[in-house]
C-alpha cells in the first residue's frame, strides 16, 4: 500500500480481512480488509470496536490510525444489511467509540470512503487523504438517511450548503473539491499512511486534539444555515421521504446538542429504512447488480471482440451497427440485397451527424466510427461475432460466434438450433437492455465472450429462456392485451394509461402503442398470440377499429391520442370510434398489475425468466417504470400476492388467458411467500 510506514510488526499474517500493526513508537495502525473494498460488515465492525478497546487498554499504544487495504478506505455497509435486523455493533456505536477514544484517532483515506466509511472517517479526530481519493454518501439513493452521525458531524465542518449537496445527491466528490477543504488536515499525492502515523504521533505528544462533534466552524452563520435547509425542504417533491428526513437531520445539527442530534438521526434512519420506498430502492439496486452476473456464465473465459458481422433480413441493421461501432468494433454489414449498403451507410452517417449537431459527439469521433464501417456486402473470413438478424443469415465462417437477433415486431426467428438468441430493446443502439438466450449445449467460452461483449456495448444483459418474445416481449403482450381488453369492456384508454402511470409507468400502454405505430403493435400482438396459443387481438377490437379509420399512431398524427407539435393529447373523437367507452366498472390499475404479476409467475414457472429480480429490472429499464417504485413485482410482494390474486376474480371471465391465476402464482399464495421470499 502507498505510504505504509517502514518496519511495522504484523498480527494479521498477510491474510485477507482486517489486521493491526504497531509502528514501534506508540502508534497502532488498524487496517480494514475484505472484499469488496473493505466493507463495514458485522465482523469488521465487531473487530474494529474490539481493536479500539484493546488500544485504549494497552499502555504502549499512544495513538491509532484507521486505514483500508488495497488502496481503498471502505465501501461502507453492504445494502443487504439494511434489509433485516441490524447486527450489533451498528455503525453509530462504532463511530461513537472512535470519537470518544481517549487516544487520538487519525483516518488515512485512499481510494473511496463511502457511506458508513465516510461516517467512520468523520468520527476520527483528524483525516489525511490521498489527492485522488473520493467521498460519497449514497444512502439517499437507497431511500435512507445516513447513519453513524454523518448528518451531524459533516455540517459542523463543511457548513450546510456542502452537506446538502453531498447528502441529497448521493454522488461522489473528490477530496480536492474546495468545499471539502475543512474535512482534511492534509491532502497528499503519496505516502498518506506515513503522514497519518506522523500526525497521530504529534497529536499524542501534544496531548490535545479536536473532536468533530465539538466543532462549530460550519455554524458560523446560523440564520443562513437554517434558511438554506428550509429552502431545500420546501422545494422537495411530496414523496421525497429520505430527502426531507435528511434536511430535518441537518436542521437538527445546528439546533440540538450532539447527543440529541445523533438520536434524531437514528430515529429518522429507522423510519426511512422501513419505508416501502427504501425497500424498493434496495431491491432494484440489488437486482441490477445481479443482472451484471448472468447465471451460469463464467466471464473469465471471455475472448476479446474486435470485429463483428451483421447479416440477415429484418430492419435493425443500422441500430445494431451503431451499437457495435460505439463499442469500438469494426463492423461488416451484409444486407439482404446488394444495393442496400449505400442506404444503410447513409442512415448511420445521419444518426452520427445528428449526434454531432446535438453536441453528443465531435466530428473526429464520428469520422473514426464511420471508418470502421464496411458495407460492401463481403464478410471477412473471421470476426468476433456474427449477428444474424432474423430469417437465415449467409453461411459465413463456421468458427465464428453466431447470434440470432430476434425481430421485436415478430416474424421468423430463423434456425431453431441457434446456440444464442438476442432480443434488443429498441432502439438497439441506445436502449440499455438486451436479453440473451443461451442454449444448454452452447460453448461456454463463446457465451462468456458474448456476455462480456454486450457489457462493452453498455447493455444490461438479462439471461432468458428460449421462448418467442423472451421476457420483455411477453410482458409487453400481457400489458397491451390487458389494456385492450379493458377498453373493449368500456374503459377509457386515457383512464387505463393514467392507471399505468400510478403503477409507475412513464408511458401508458396506449400512448406506447401510438409511439410504436398501431399496425406494428397489432403485428407484435398477433405474432406472440399465435406463439403462445392465445386468442388473437381480433379484427373487431379497439386496435383494428382505429387502424381502419386511418389512425395508425403518432407518425400519422392520430392514434388513441391526437399528436400535435410533439405532444400527445386525448381526443374526444375516440368515443365515437369506440362506442363502448363509459361502461365496464373495473379497476384498471388492479387489472394491469394483476396481468403483469400473473404473466411474471408464468414466465418464471416456464423458465423463460430465470430470476424474479430480472423482471423488475426489465420493467424499469425497458418499460420506464419509475426507479423509486422498484418494479411491479416488489410492489406486489409488499401489497401481498393474495390481494393481487383476489383482484383477478372479476377479470377472469373478461380474458381467461390473462387473468386466470397461473399455477406458479397459486403456489406462491398457497405457501405464503412472495417473489422475493416471505414478508
Amino acid at each position: 500500500m502507498r505510504g505504509r510506514p517502514a518496519g511495522p510488526t504484523s498480527e494479521g499474517g498477510g491474510m485477507p480481512g482486517p489486521r493491526q500493526q504497531d509502528t514501534g513508537d506508540g502508534v497502532r495502525v488498524l487496517t480494514l480488509g475484505g472484499a469488496p473494498r473493505n466493507p463495514l460488515d458485522r465482523e469488521q465492525r465487531l473487530w474494529l470496536v474490539q481493536a479500539l478497546e484493546a488500544a485504549q487498554a494497552d499502555a504502549a499504544v499512544r495513538a491509532v490510525v484507521l486505514t483500508g487495504a488495497d488502496g481503498e478506505f471502505s465501501a461502507g455497509i453492504n445494502m443487504v444489511d439494511y434489509g433485516g435486523d441490524l447486527a450489533a455493533p451498528w455503525i453509530d456505536a462504532l463511530c461513537a467509540a472512535v470519537e470518544c477514544s481517549a487516544k487520538p484517532v487519525v483516518a488515512a483515506i485512499e481510494g473511496r470512503a463511502v457511506g458508513a466509511g465516510l461516517a467512520l472517517a468523520l468520527a476520527a479526530h483528524a483525516r489525511i487523504a490521498h489527492a485522488e481519493a473520493e467521498i460519497a454518501a449514497p444512502e439517499v439513493r437507497l431511500g435512507l438517511v445516513p447513519s453513524g452521525g454523518v448528518t451531524q458531524r459533516l455540517p459542523r465542518l463543511t457548513g450546510v450548503e456542502v452537506a446538502l449537496g453531498l447528502l441529497l445527491s448521493g454522488r461522489s466528490r473528490p477530496v480536492s473539491d474546495p468545499g471539502l477543504a475543512r474535512l482534511f488536515d492534509r491532502i497528499l499525492p503519496a505516502d498518506v499512511l506515513a503522514a497519518a502515523v506522523t500526525l497521530a504521533r504529534t497529536l499524542a505528544d501534544r496531548g490535545t486534539w479536536a473532536r468533530t462533534g465539538a466543532q462549530r466552524v460550519g455554524f458560523r452563520d446560523p440564520a443562513a444555515y437554517l434558511g438554506a435547509v428550509r429552502e431545500v425542504a420546501e422545494s422537495l417533491e411530496p414523496g421525497a421521504q429520505a430527502e426531507a428526513a435528511i434536511a430535518r437531520a441537518l436542521e437538527a445539527a445546528i439546533l440540538l446538542p450532539l447527543p440529541q442530534g445523533l438520536a434524531l438521526e437514528a430515529t429518522l434512519f429507522e423510519e426511512t429504512r422501513n419505508a416501502p420506498a427504501a425497500r424498493a430502492a434496495r431491491h432494484l439496486l440489488l437486482a441490477e447488480r445481479r443482472a451484471q452476473t448472468p447465471p451460469g456464465v463464467e466471464t473469465a473465459q471471455a475472448q476479446p471482440v474486435r470485429s463483428v458481422i451483421i447479416a440477415g433480413e429484418h430492419g435493425a441493421f443500422a441500430e445494431v451497427a451503431i451499437m457495435a461501432l460505439d463499442a469500438g468494433w469494426t463492423v461488416h454489414l451484409v444486407p439482404p440485397a446488394q444495393g442496400d449498403g449505400g442506404a444503410l451507410r447513409a442512415r448511420i452517417a445521419q444518426v452520427y451527424g445528428d449526434a454531432v449537431t446535438r453536441g453528443r459527439l465531435d466530428d473526429g469521433a464520428r469520422e473514426e466510427r464511420l471508418a470502421r464501417l464496411h458495407v460492401d456486402g463481403r464478410a471477412p473470413e473471421t470476426a468476433g461475432i456474427v449477428f444474424a438478424l432474423g430469417g437465415s443469415a449467409p453461411d459465413l465462417a463456421g468458427a465464428q460466434l453466431r447470434v440470432r437477433v430476434e425481430d421485436v415486431d415478430g416474424g421468423s426467428l430463423g434456425s431453431d438450433d441457434a446456440p444464442f438468441r438476442l432480443r434488443f430493446q429498441p432502439p438497439a443502439h441506445s436502449a440499455p437492455l438486451a436479453e440473451l438466450m443461451i442454449a444448454p449445449d452452447a460453448d461456454a467460452a463463446q457465451a462468456a465472450t458474448l456476455v462480456r461483449a454486450l457489457g462493452q456495448a453498455r447493455k444490461t444483459m438479462i439471461r432468458a429462456g428460449d421462448a418467442p418474445g423472451m421476457i420483455s416481449g411477453n410482458l409487453e403482450w400481457a400489458l397491451w392485451t390487458a389494456a385492450l381488453a379493458l377498453v373493449a369492456k368500456g374503459a377509457s384508454p386515457y383512464d387505463v394509461d393514467r392507471a399505468a402511470a400510478r403503477l409507475g409507468f412513464a408511458q401508458g400502454p396506449f400512448l406506447r402503442m401510438d409511439s410504436v405505430g398501431l399496425d406494428a403493435a397489432a403485428a407484435r400482438l398477433a405474432w406472440l398470440s399465435e406463439a403462445r396459443g392465445a386468442p388473437p387481438p381480433g379484427d373487431g377490437g379497439p386496435l383494428r377499429a382505429l387502424v381502419a379509420q386511418g389512425r395508425t399512431g403518432r407518425d400519422a398524427g392520430l392514434g388513441f391520442y391526437r399528436h400535435e407539435d410533439g405532444a400527445a393529447q386525448p381526443d374526444d373523437a375516440i368515443a365515437d370510434i369506440l362506442p363502448a367507452i363509459g361502461g365496464g366498472g373495473l379497476d384498471p390499475e388492479a387489472a394491469l398489475e394483476a396481468a403483469l404479476v400473473n404473466e411474471s409467475a408464468r414466465l418464471l414457472r416456464l423458465g423463460v425468466a430465470l430470476r424474479a429480480s430480472d423482471i423488475d429490472v426489465i420493467l424499469v429499464r425497458a418499460f420506464g417504470v419509475a426507479r423509486d417504485r422498484g418494479g411491479v413485482l416488489i410492489r406486489a410482494d409488499m401489497k401481498g400476492l393474495f390481494t393481487v390474486q383476489e383482484a383477478m376474480k372479476p377479470l377472469m371471465e373478461l380474458a381467461p388467458h390473462l387473468w386466470t391465476p397461473d399455477e406458479g402464482l397459486r403456489d406462491l399464495v398457497k405457501n405464503g411467500t412472495g417473489f422475493f421470499g416471505r414478508g
